[in-house]
């Protein structure tokens, strides 16, 4: 009686350790998929910051460009406002 009772027990043990040996291997299969996505997700997220990192130093190049074009023709502008105010102030023709 004892035998079979151990015998009992060694079967259910074994069919244990089947079962965990399978889910263990599922587990291993769903640890390898989900690095694999997190790999995939990381290189997505730092292509879109390398690409937003490149459209924000090309609209900071353009607004500086601007900046500069408008200092320019500023510049220009008050020296003929100040060329005109010196001319009209020597009593020069010309104002």
């Amino acid at each position: 009686m004892a035998a079979i009772t151990v015998a009992d027990e060694l079967a259910e043990a074994g069919l244990r350790i089947k079962r965990l040996e399978e889910e263990l291997a599922a587990l291993q299969d769903a640890r390898v998929i989900a690095s694999d996505r997190t790999k995939a997700a990381q290189a997505a997220v730092a292509i879109a910051l390398s690409t937003a990192a490149e459209r924000i130093e090309g609209i900071t190049k353009e607004a500086q460009s601007e900046r500069r074009r408008r200092q320019r023709r500023s510049d220009g502008v008050m020296a003929r406002r100040l060329h005109r105010h010196y001319i009209a102030g020597a009593g020069l023709p010309g104002a």
